[in-house]
């Protein structure tokens, strides 16, 4: 059954929903603290809760940490994840990422596959039959019925209409309808968006971002791109592309960025930028350990840049130093701006790169910043292992199930059909 908008659904579906959501947040609950929490009546409680374990989507089980009484053991409602799953695509520079979630959010399956220069077109139809894989795999095992399908592709997205604006670093990923073409082809519910919007979203729900109402995700890899999460809610602007803190102007007369524009942020501290810039210093004649490598022409990492920082190598500290200053110099704008409260900071170079760079972004961020903001400023680096842009995109339809707000695109609810038992 789906629902298309908020104004067909009544007063019962909305107080399902509201009950639904609390249990999913706070269970285990009794009958009577939903009832409180919810604002409803004890017998109203009961019977939205009563048709949830029916519908299966809920299930009671024994509150072991409750005094023991005599008479029928206290149980509490919890959400049953083993009710319905997600599958969770992000698409991103030399890999696929795929995630399996249930409709808890937890991770049951969770792959990546590396990717060379294939055209789009070659890349959807690979994604296609991964995720026919596993539509066929869960649904011959009974294990719930499938929400959809949540792709994050590292790029210029138009949210809500799924459609893929442009991919600097994927060829050929331009104007390209990708939620109705996977819609089309899976037969499946699709919602796409950046992948960085579903890091963010994987924060907010798993990671450093739990019980946050307001803050902002950073990411700096292969690219650089912001998550704005503002009263649980992405802000997205008004055309819904909000969140392209990699083009900021950093330098005037900076390198020359993939966007067209020079001095952007991106072509100054993404992974590309920083090992280019050493390679050319040291080209220069700048003394550094990584000099031989560089001569060798042996493939040189962020790794190596920060095991060469912690072993005195000055041009290492210098660039890490650079680096973090410029990144700490964007920060402060977006904190001057919003006001957070919290930044987190992820991707590739963040997580290379260490305390030295993290040093630096806060030490810039705080001299460059409004102090009366951030001062009662947290910058926090990500804490979630593995795909987590996948399971970001996972957890999009699993956020749409539960009608909640936090996608900011106006869907409604989507409700699986359950999964045939196995014979």
């Amino acid at each position: 059954m789906q629902h298309t908008g908020f104004s067909h659904i009544d007063n019962a579906d909305r107080n399902r929903r509201v009950v639904l959501n609390v249990i999913r947040a706070k269970g285990p609950l009794s009958r009577r603290k939903i009832s409180e929490i919810c604002g409803l009546s004890i017998t109203t409680a009961k019977r939205l809760v009563d048709e949830l374990l029916q519908e299966g989507c809920a299930e009671e089980l024994p509150l072991e940490q409750q005094p023991k009484k005599r008479g029928r053991k206290p149980t509490g409602i919890v959400l049953n994840g083993g009710y319905a799953h997600s599958i969770g695509v992000a698409v991103q520079p030399g890999m696929i990422a795929l995630s399996v979630a249930d409709l808890s959010g937890r991770v049951v399956e969770e792959r990546t596959f590396p990717i060379g220069g294939e055209h789009a077109e070659a890349l959807i139809e690979r994604i296609c039959g991964e995720v026919r894989q596993r539509q066929s795999k869960y649904r011959s095992r009974g294990q719930g019925g499938l929400l959809g399908v949540g792709v994050g592709v590292a790029g210029l997205i138009d949210a809500g209409q799924g459609i893929v604006l442009y991919c600097p670093n994927l060829p050929g990923w331009e104007n390209i309808p990708l939620a109705s073409q996977l819609k089309r082809e899976l037969s499946a519910e699709v919602l796409v968006d950046d992948a960085v919007r579903c890091i963010t979203l994987a924060e907010k729900r798993y990671g450093r971002g739990i019980g946050l109402n307001t803050f902002l995700y950073i990411y700096i890899g292969r690219g650089v791109g912001a998550g704005i999460i503002l009263d649980d809610r992405f802000y997205r602007g008004s055309g819904g592309l909000a969140g392209e803190f990699g083009h900021i102007t950093i330098r005037e007369q900076g390198p020359l960025c993939n966007c067209g524009n020079s001095g952007c942020l991106e072509a100054l501290v993404s992974q590309d930028a920083i090992l280019r810039s050493v390679r050319e210093l040291t080209a220069s004649g700048v003394y550094s350990a990584l000099k031989p490598k560089i001569s060798d022409q042996q493939p040189l990492t962020l790794q190596d840049i920060e095991e060469a920082a912690e072993a005195g190598d000055k041009l290492a500290n210098m660039v890490i130093h650079n680096v973090g200053e410029n990144i700490g110099t964007g920060i402060a704008d977006l904190v001057n701006i919003f006001d957070p409260g919290v930044v987190i900071l992820g991707g590739e170079v963040i997580s290379h790169l260490g305390d030295h760079l993290i040093e630096g972004i806060t030490r810039t961020v705080s001299l460059r910043g409004i102090h009366s903001i951030t001062r009662r400023t947290r910058i926090l680096t990500g804490s979630l292992e593995g795909s987590s842009a996948a399971r970001g995109a996972a957890t999009m339809m699993i956020e749409r199930y539960f009608d909640s707000q936090i996608l900011n695109l106006g869907h409604g609810v989507t409700r699986p059909e359950p999964a045939p038992r196995p014979g």
